[in-house]
């Protein structure tokens, strides 16, 4: 299977897919040799081995650990509302159609296909982890010319961030695949599938007088009958089966049953409603099967349950605050909610596709293991230190994990730094680079709400780069008979002096570090926190406004040559643009405009940190596109401009020390590139000790 692989640091912004239609085009499923010859085309894809499209960044990840940041920006596999497996394509920001089918260029996956079968019975996850790191001074870019020194870089207040081994994932659980309301039909000529639809109908209408759906459905071999349509472009739109049906949950959070779909928008016409003990919406009796194509959809005909008589969720659950960062969160205020009793999981959790692309959860239990603790959180990472033999990027899926959920719950370990563990980890582990352990505790050292993240790393993408997920486009403010059910965000429960014990195995230049950021200043990301410590509560004063200050800006030193780049000296190999066409004769011209749009992307991006800081923090806090934000850099003095550039590196503390400089590879050395880009005031110094060679 094919994904996107989108690289920032290269200007290949998700946003420019558009310019490359043929990828639309192209098969999802492809053979090793097929891959040999399509990787040197130097396309923004791989082969999956992390069951999702990737946005790979070089930011503070890469500042503390030489180590690019991988988000995963949409998953590989979902669901469609019949249940079955569909791979998203290649576009990482699809447009949605009008009608409720899939975007183009998703694919169905057979059981034909190879490793079809680990889908969905493995865990496909990355990991964020806010690690430190012991970076050589002679790659790093500053103008300290000791030859002996090593910088160590961390990130601000550590002990603020107790969860520090993040499972960043969009499947539920670490392995559930995110379920939609679309349904896939097979693209095939118009005239088969017309033919196939009529067949289908003309059997519904001849069938004996007064049989029900599910009697006609049985006498007609049902889901081999079902199948053959499929396979001739011809979906016919679940009812009863449908996958978005409530679930019966038991006090141990197993699943013991389902209950019938509910109708869905635009596949579902509603005839009649009746009173029933049934949710809102759950399909009672089918009057006519509908049926989707490629291209039309011809609604079901449903009575369905007015869920009159339906129960309450109790108790009622917490819900998540919209005004803090969830970038995979849509929907409204009240659509999702943070799932900590069983009957929270009686509702399906739904995902879909915004009107940007982006794919979000748009309701039902909360998602998220970037900003919460799930009770699953634990078992994930340690299917992580034990993947599959023959591949190192797949986690076997522990046999507890079948048939239950998994609810947010107060965390009871640490995740502390240990420069041994990351000796241990090979290469390819999925933790390779990372010093983080995990320590096991007695007693709760964070309650359930908000985690965040430190406040540079807090939106996962840059609101300058992804604007559209910024909330203030999105949610508006929390209506008033929502807000006592606001989760906080998480306050600690032991003091920063209590919890430095928690640093177990570290060298003494991290030592030093550490010890000197406990006593540092508090991260923003928690001065607006509510002195109140009530977690079923919170006032329209205590909304936090800290996201405003964020500015997610760290880039790599690069040369001026480095942005200056001629694309067309690129295409200038005849073998190459030949390739391309074979692939693709339209591929040429469209990856030869993209390379240039990415290109202009890149600079703008660079342009913006180091000349006008200040408009890119505007930007960031105001999510702004930055070709929007260019246009206002009249707004700012030089003075905000120098002001806003030291605000750049504030998530970070460096400390140089004098030490023995650990050997390190070219290629290693290399990839570290430098401790930063630097702002306007320091430049000439960093570009004289790179020429000198200190």
């Amino acid at each position: 299977m094919l994904a996107g692989r989108w690289n920032l640091a290269a200007g290949e912004a998700p946003h420019l897919a558009a310019q490359l239609p043929e990828l639309t085009q192209q098969p999802a499923v492809i053979t090793q040799t097929q891959w040999s010859t399509l990787a040197p085309l130097n396309l923004p894809l791989e082969p999956t081995r992390h069951g999702h499209h990737l946005v790979v960044d070089e930011s503070f990840q890469f500042a503390a650990t030489g180590q690019p940041d991988h988000i995963p920006i949409a998953p590989l596999f979902v669901k469609d509302l019949s249940g079955r497996v569909i791979h998203t394509g290649l576009m990482p920001l699809p447009s949605p159609p009008t009608l409720p089918l899939f975007p183009a260029g998703c694919t169905d996956v057979s059981a034909e296909v190879p490793g079809a079968e680990w889908i969905e019975n493995a865990i496909f996850t990355t990991f964020r982890c806010l690690n430190v790191s012991v970076i050589p001074q002679q790659h790093a870019a500053t103008s300290d010319a000791n030859p002996t020194a090593i910088l160590v870089a961390a990130y601000a207040n550590p002990t603020q961030h107790p969860y520090k081994i993040r499972p960043d994932t969009f499947y539920q659980d670490g392995w559930r695949l995110p379920q939609t309301t679309r349904l896939f039909a097979r693209s095939v000529p118009v005239v088969e599938s017309d033919a196939a639809a009529h067949e289908f109908m003309h059997r519904w209408q001849s069938r004996p007088s007064g049989q029900s759906y599910e009697d006609f459905y049985e006498a007609n071999s049902g889901p081999q009958w079902y199948e053959n349509f499929f396979l001739r472009g011809v979906t016919v739109i679940p009812t009863f089966e449908a996958c978005n049906g409530h679930y019966q949950v038991a006090p141990d959070f197993s699943v013991t049953g389902a209950e019938a779909g509910r109708a869905v928008p635009g596949l579902h016409h509603v005839v009649s409603q009746q009173a029933s003990n049934l949710p809102a919406g759950t399909i009672l009796q089918v009057v006519e099967p509908g049926y989707v194509t490629a291209n039309k959809v011809h609604p079901a005909q449903v009575v369905v349950s007015n869920g009159a008589q339906a129960p309450v969720m109790e108790p009622q659950p917490l819900l998540p605050n919209l005004e803090l960062p969830h970038p995979r969160v849509g929907g409204l205020w009240g659509d999702v909610w943070l799932p900590t009793h069983p009957q929270h999981f009686t509702a399906p959790a739904l995902w879909d596709w915004l009107p940007s692309g982006h794919f979000v959860q748009i309701s039902g239990p909360l998602w998220d293991p970037l900003h919460y603790t799930y009770a699953s959180t634990p078992a994930i990472i340690r299917a992580a230190r034990k993947p599959v033999a023959d591949n190192p990027h797949v986690y076997t899926l522990p046999p507890a994990f079948r048939q239950r959920f998994y609810p947010l719950v107060a965390q009871n370990w640490y995740d502390t730094f240990n420069e041994r563990t990351a000796a241990e980890r090979a290469a390819n582990h999925p933790l390779h680079g990372s010093v983080l352990d995990g320590i096991p505790l007695t007693e709760n050292i964070a309650s359930i709400g908000y985690h965040p993240l430190p406040a540079g790393l807090e939106y996962e993408l840059s609101p300058a780069l992804f604007p559209q997920l910024h909330p203030s486009h999105r949610f508006g403010s929390c209506p008033g008979h929502l807000k006592t059910q606001l989760a906080l965000v998480v306050s600690l429960l032991k003091p920063a002096a209590e919890l430095a014990k928690y640093h177990m195995v570290t060298t003494e230049p991290l030592r030093q570090l550490l010890a000197r950021m406990e006593s540092a200043s508090p991260n923003s990301a928690h001065s607006a926190t509510p002195a109140s410590q009530n977690t079923n509560a919170v006032t329209a004063t205590s909304a936090p406004t800290w996201q405003q200050s964020l500015q997610t800006s760290w880039l790599p030193f690069l040369a001026p040559s480095q942005l200056l780049i001629n694309v067309k000296r690129l295409f200038a190999n005849r073998t190459y643009r030949q390739a391309l066409a074979a692939y693709h004769p339209g591929l040429p011209q469209s990856l030869f405009r993209f390379r240039e749009s990415a290109l202009a992307w890149r600079r703008l991006r660079y342009r913006l940190v180091t000349k006008y800081p200040a408009a890119w923090c505007h930007a960031v806090a105001k999510g702004l596109e930055m070709e929007t934000a260019e246009t206002q850099l009249g707004q700012f003095t030089e003075s905000q401009h120098h002001t806003a550039a030291s605000q750049l590196y504030q998530p970070f503390q460096r400390l140089a020390l004098a030490a023995v400089l650990p050997k390190v590879a070219p290629k290693a050395a290399a990839k570290v590139g430098g401790a930063g880009l630097p702002f306007a005031p320091h430049a000439g110094k960093v570009k004289a000790a790179r020429k000198s060679g200190t």
